[in-house]
């Protein structure tokens, strides 16, 4: 049987996303990170990952892009049901090339750990290794202003 081997390999369990000008230290940083670190299973097979957000600074507003390496795997679903993002005006969006628009808000700032943001569905395409990755992060805190966090 073939093999496909999706990976994802995150410093510590996550990623901290660096700032700057934003005002906001290291310790009070955002991290963004997924559930899962790696997943194998046959071309076909499908396998699910959840994105989480742990922050202590309160967040109400999140417009991210998650890059999936197209020709290894395929978006089949996404689940908002858990989701701290309570306002879509969109649901998530295919892009080319392999991306995926997270945009949204909530009228609950989320603050704390393992706000899951969205679980995201693949099947897998052809045999290979791939990664995630975050092209793009805003995350923006409830103060009022609006303020870029990340």
């Amino acid at each position: 049987m073939i093999m496909s081997r999706a990976l994802f390999p995150f410093i510590a369990a996550g990623f901290l996303f660096l700032t700057s000008g934003s005002g906001v230290n290291a310790a009070e940083r955002p991290l963004l990170y997924f559930g899962k670190g790696e997943a194998l299973l046959g071309v076909g097979g499908e396998f699910s990952v959840a994105l989480y957000v742990d922050s202590p600074l309160s967040l109400n507003a999140f417009d991210i892009e998650i890059q999936y390496p197209p020709a290894l795997l395929e978006l089949k679903r996404v689940n908002n049901a858990r989701s701290v993002i309570d306002v879509w005006p969109q649901m998530p969006a295919l892009l080319p090339g392999g991306k995926i628009k997270i945009e949204g808000g909530s009228f609950k700032p989320f603050d704390g750990a393992g706000g899951e943001i969205i679980e995201l569905t693949f099947t897998a395409l052809s045999a290979g290794e791939g990664q995630l990755s975050f092209p793009k992060v805003n995350l923006y805190r409830a103060d009022g202003k609006g303020t870029l966090v990340a």
